[in-house]
This record gives structure tokens, C-alpha cells and sequence, in this order.
């Protein structure tokens, strides 16, 4: 399963774009690690419990001191088998096929 996170994160002060990268880079790469290390069910629940946050901040402090950090936004990135998705287009173009076809009729007066 894939999983797309969102996350927002202040630094306390204003910084560069290079120290910037660097705390997005090693948040992601926190981030990959949990998630490879977790389930799905335990990796929503420390999601919503703050957990991940915490470890994140906890590391990424090291860089530079964070203000706050939230995560926005999981998705669920294809999470259905490719088996199913070939008979739901399969199903949909079969409708496309059986829909009956209109006739032009001219009416003369």
C-alpha cells in the first residue's frame, strides 16, 4: 500500500532555502523510515496521536529548532489490486458498448 503524507512544519525563525531543504529532506526521511517499520492501522494511530510528530521534531531539532509540526493530509495511493481496476474499465467499457444508439427522425410539417 502507498501512502502519500502531507505534512506542515515552521522553523522558529525565518532561514535559507538550503537549511529549509535540509529539514524536508530529513523529515521525509523519517517519515519513510516509520512507515516501513509500522502497519498501516499503528502507523494512522500515531498519526493521530502526535506521536510521529514528536519524532520527527525531536530529529529534525537537530538541524534547526522547530516551531511546530503538524501532518495535514494522508492518502492512500492505489490501494486497490490492478486485477480489480482491469475489471472495473472492463465493466464501464462493456456499458459504453450496450448503450442503445438514437435514431435522427425528421418531422415534416
Amino acid at each position: 500500500m502507498k501512502l502519500r503524507i502531507k505534512t506542515v512544519f515552521m522553523l522558529i525563525k525565518r532561514v535559507g532555502t538550503s537549511l529549509k531543504n535540509a529539514c524536508r529532506a530529513y523529515a521525509t526521511e523519517i517519515i519513510d523510515n516509520i512507515a516501513k517499520e509500522t502497519n498501516f492501522e499503528d502507523f494512522v494511530r500515531m498519526s493521530i496521536e502526535g506521536d510521529i510528530q514528536q519524532q520527527v521534531r525531536a530529529e529534525v531539532t537537530k538541524i534547526y529548532p522547530v516551531g511546530n509540526i503538524e501532518i495535514r493530509k494522508t492518502e492512500v495511493m492505489g490501494d486497490k489490486p490492478v486485477a480489480e481496476k482491469k475489471k472495473r474499465a472492463k465493466k464501464h467499457t462493456e456499458k459504453v458498448a450496450e448503450e442503445p444508439k438514437k435514431e435522427n427522425v425528421e418531422l415534416s410539417s
